[in-house]
C-alpha cells in the first residue's frame, strides 16, 4: 500500500524516542543511588528536668534582738522607825534651833542610811553661816552616802559667796565626790577659765574676781 512506508518510519522513531527516555531514567537512578545519604545530626543531649522542683524560698531576715526594759529606778529606802523617832525627839525637843542642830549632829552617826537622808535637809535649815563647817565635813566625807551629798551640795548654792565658793573649790579637789565636775563646771563659767588642777590658782583667781567683788 502506497501509505504503509510513512507509517513505518514514524513508528520507528517513536520507538527510538522510547528506548532513549528509559536509558535516561535508568541512569538518573543509577546516580542518585551512588550519592552519599545524609547521615542526622546528632540529636543535642537532653537535660534533666527536675520532677516537681520547687524554687526555694529566701531565708526571712533575722528580727532583731529585743532590746533589754530599762531597769526601774530603785524605790526610796524606808527610814526605819527607830530613827525617825530620833529624829522627831530632836526636833521636838528644843526650842534652840542651834541645840537641835548639835542634837542631830551628835546622834549623826547613830542614824542608818536612810536615816541620815532623812535628817540632812534638817540640818540644811538649823545650821547658819557661821557653823556650816560641821556640814561641809560631812559632804566631804568619802563615807558619806550620795544621796546626802545631793542633799549639802544643793543647799550649799543657796549660801553666801563666802562660804559657797570656796567650799565648791573643795568639792571639786575630790575627784571622787559625785559633784567634783559639777563644780569645775559651775567655776569654769563663773570664772570664764578651767585651771585644770592648779589649785592654788583656783583660789587665787576666786578671791580676786568673786570674793572681792562687792556684795549687792
Amino acid at each position: 500500500m502506497p501509505g504503509e512506508p510513512r507509517n513505518a518510519t514514524h513508528l520507528s522513531w517513536t520507538l527510538i524516542a522510547l528506548i532513549l527516555a528509559v536509558v535516561a531514567g535508568v541512569g538518573v537512578w543509577i546516580i542518585s543511588r551512588d550519592e552519599p545519604v545524609p547521615a542526622p545530626s546528632p540529636a543535642s543531649p537532653r537535660q534533666p528536668v527536675a520532677v516537681n522542683a520547687k524554687p526555694q524560698a529566701a531565708a526571712p531576715p533575722a528580727a532583731p534582738a529585743p532590746e533589754s526594759p530599762p531597769a526601774a529606778p530603785a524605790p526610796p529606802a524606808t527610814v526605819p522607825r527607830a530613827d525617825e523617832e530620833k529624829i522627831d525627839a530632836w526636833l521636838t525637843g528644843f526650842d534652840d534651833t542651834n541645840e537641835t542642830a548639835a542634837a542631830i549632829l551628835a546622834g549623826w552617826n547613830q542614824l542608818s542610811e536612810p536615816g541620815r537622808t532623812a535628817a540632812a535637809p534638817h540640818l540644811l535649815n538649823l545650821v547658819p553661816d557661821d557653823r556650816f563647817e560641821s556640814l561641809a565635813r560631812i559632804l566631804l566625807d568619802p563615807a558619806t552616802n550620795n544621796n546626802v551629798k545631793d542633799i549639802l551640795f544643793a543647799g550649799i548654792l543657796n549660801r553666801d559667796d563666802a562660804l559657797k565658793w570656796p567650799l565648791i573649790v573643795r568639792v571639786m579637789e575630790q575627784k571622787n565626790h559625785p559633784h567634783s565636775q559639777d563644780a569645775r563646771n559651775m567655776l569654769t563659767i563663773v570664772l570664764g577659765k578651767d585651771l585644770g588642777d592648779d589649785w592654788p590658782r583656783w583660789r587665787e583667781l576666786l578671791q580676786t574676781q568673786l570674793l572681792k567683788q562687792p556684795q549687792p
